[in-house]
């Protein structure tokens, strides 16, 4: 499913099938499956069922915590692009686990928690950004630039404060921040 790109559409017998087989074994998924499962779906032209979430996510927040990184952020971009409020103490833990973790996570999976939380309208607050921007920046400014303008957008789109601190773009942020870090690595 993965690799069939973004033409590729079903009819709605096909689609149906799918759903139906998918739903059958959903219990059955490991978490890199799932998480696999709720990219490559929309990616047919198919709307995920909510109640897969329900089923698979948001009843297991402690399993959060042994979601690969991948995963975690793959969870939360879907819930923005499918336009599904997590349960509070879902969302709550899912945040946790990003901030813990931010300064192990790539530029894209930072970009699409802050996308998916863009979709829902729901800001974690100035100090959560604000950390995890700071924290993922190296991996963050290694991004392309189109790509990387998506993620600013999203974070400033939630707070927009945030611009004033961060400046116009992360571009004008992460070069001072490139320059600190020099200068801190430089330091015996």
């Amino acid at each position: 499913l993965w690799h069939s790109g973004h033409r590729l559409r079903l009819s709605k017998p096909a689609a149906a099938t799918l759903t139906r087989a998918c739903g059958a074994c959903l219990d059955d998924l490991d978490a890199q499956q799932f998480s696999m499962l709720l990219i490559s779906l929309p990616r047919l032209g198919m709307w995920l069922p909510e109640e897969w979430l329900e089923r698979r996510t948001f009843s297991r927040p402690h399993d959060l915590r042994t979601l690969s990184n991948q995963d975690l952020c793959t969870q939360l971009y879907v819930c923005g692009k499918l336009h599904v409020m997590p349960p509070a103490p879902w969302l709550k833990q899912a945040l946790h686990e990003v901030r813990q973790r931010a300064g192990n996570l790539n530029g894209h999976m930072v970009s699409g928690i802050l996308q998916g939380l863009s979709s829902l309208g729901y800001s974690p607050g100035e100090e959560w950004l604000n950390a995890v921007v700071l924290t993922s920046g190296p991996a963050l400014a290694r991004m392309q630039a189109k790509k990387l303008t998506k993620a600013y957008a999203a974070a400033v789109d939630l707070e927009p404060a945030l611009a004033l601190l961060w400046g116009h773009n992360f571009d004008s942020l992460f070069s001072v921040q490139q320059r600190q870090w020099r200068q801190a690595q430089r330091v015996p």
